[in-house]
């Protein structure tokens, strides 16, 4: 069982301080059994903003809803739920809470750059005036919680975007969202792979691998029974850029076959 000074005391050996700005991933399930369970994400908020001061610094958090896609149902800026987890849905709750326009990926920030990074976005999920390039502009680092690094970081896709991969491509959708009690339809787009191809993926095994041996410093603790990490978002998106520079298949199990063609 651990506490709130225990989650304190983690982010604190992670490297967490005054005017950081995070980018918070996490599976809570893997840590254990809290003191007062019905608190955590509070507890959880709560501490990451003392050490951080909002005033200074900023937690983001995916609120993506990718299970909208091709189903015609509406995108609520306000009441569709994120599919990342209590903390990310807690986070979304918040009163302060700003988020992003974008029905499958979007993101939600609190504190001093949440509207610097989550408004006025383009209607893409990656690239130029998305939340991602942002967060890298206001040097954001990326907090994992009761996952392993390579389980939750998804600016590897952003770097596939930069670098023009060949096995994925920018596909529109037409989505109805709403807002201010408003439902309009509009076109968004996403970077996804082509399906006929036989890609597979090796959950960023070799990215990894490859950024911890060019110099990618990752800090841990444990934090109940699982553990935290946290690193340099931008020195991440330098290392990946070099991976895939090195070998453009890299982020895959092997060099897929591709079909270039798509109805």
């Amino acid at each position: 069982m651990y506490s709130k000074k225990n989650i304190y005391d983690s982010l604190k050996k992670i490297g967490l301080k005054s005017g950081d700005n995070v980018l918070v991933k996490s599976d809570l399930r893997f840590l254990g059994q809290y003191k007062n369970q019905n608190k955590l994400c509070e507890d959880l908020f709560k501490t990451i903003s003392q050490i951080i001061n909002l005033k200074k610094g900023t937690i983001f958090v995916s609120t993506s809803s990718t299970y909208l896609c091709n189903t015609g149902k509406i995108f609520d800026i306000k009441k569709t739920k994120s599919e990342r987890g209590a903390f990310s849905n807690y986070i979304l709750g918040l009163k302060k809470s700003i988020r992003s326009i974008h029905p499958y990926l979007s993101y939600a920030g609190i504190g001093k750059y949440a509207k610097k990074v989550c408004t006025k976005n383009s209607k893409h999920g990656y690239g130029p005036n998305s939340p991602k390039e942002r967060m890298l502009k206001v040097n954001t680092k990326y907090i994992s919680i009761g996952l392993k690094p390579n389980q939750s970081s998804t600016f590897i896709h952003y770097v596939e975007m930069i670098m023009g991969v060949p096995y994925r491509y920018t596909k529109e959708f037409k989505s109805k969202i709403k807002i201010n009690n408003k439902i309009k339809k509009e076109n968004f787009y996403m970077y996804v792979c082509y399906l006929n191809t036989d890609l597979k993926r090796d959950k960023n095994k070799k990215l990894f691998k490859f950024c911890k041996k060019n110099g990618l410093k990752i800090n841990e603790t444990d934090l109940g029974d699982g553990k935290i990490y946290s690193y340099d978002c931008n020195e991440f998106v330098s290392n990946s850029i070099s991976f895939l520079t090195k070998n453009i298949y890299g982020w895959c199990l092997k060099e897929p076959t591709i079909k270039h063609y798509r109805k």
